[in-house]
């Protein structure tokens, strides 16, 4: 059986890394535009499971300075690796692979449901991070595109 909460992060994320730590996974709403537009605000959901090897490309849930964030590998370098949500400009810089808790599998969009091993969107993962220098440019035409869908959609 499922269970709809609201909690807050402070409480959810010790939960959270406590049952990948067993083997689990789990799944929830993902809150913040960081990840954006492959990940959107309090719409879409994640399903976390544990990791064996991090690799360029994944998206990760990482605890630094007590915060726990999620956002994509960029970048592995020995046991560290850098991250970057998809909807910002500049790196978290390196995070120990020691403190990276578990690794989105699956992404739940309403009916979609995105395989992140799935070799096209792994594709379009991809092309999206070589793209970065242009990122600011595309997140203003997906804003842009968003609000007009909107308005067209409540039919203003």
């Amino acid at each position: 059986m499922t269970y709809k909460r609201i909690v807050s992060c402070k409480d959810l994320f010790p939960l959270v890394e406590e049952l990948l730590r067993q083997n689990l996974r789990v799944k929830f709403t993902v809150s913040g535009n960081s990840m954006l537009p492959f990940i959107r605000h309090n719409k879409d959901k994640v399903l976390l499971g544990t990791f064996c090897k991090v690799k360029l490309g994944d998206i990760v849930l990482f605890r630094i300075c007590n915060k726990y964030i999620l956002h994509r590998i960029y970048k592995v370098r020995g046991g560290t690796v850098y991250t970057i949500g998809d909807a910002c400009l500049y790196s978290d810089g390196s995070v120990p692979v020691c403190d990276v808790i578990g690794r989105v599998e699956r992404i739940y969009r309403g009916d979609l449901s995105i395989d992140c091993n799935n070799v096209v969107w792994c594709l379009v993962f991809t092309m999206w991070r070589k793209l970065r220098i242009f990122r600011r440019q595309l997140l203003y035409l997906y804003t842009l595109v968003a609000r007009i869908r909107r308005r067209i959609i409540k039919g203003v």
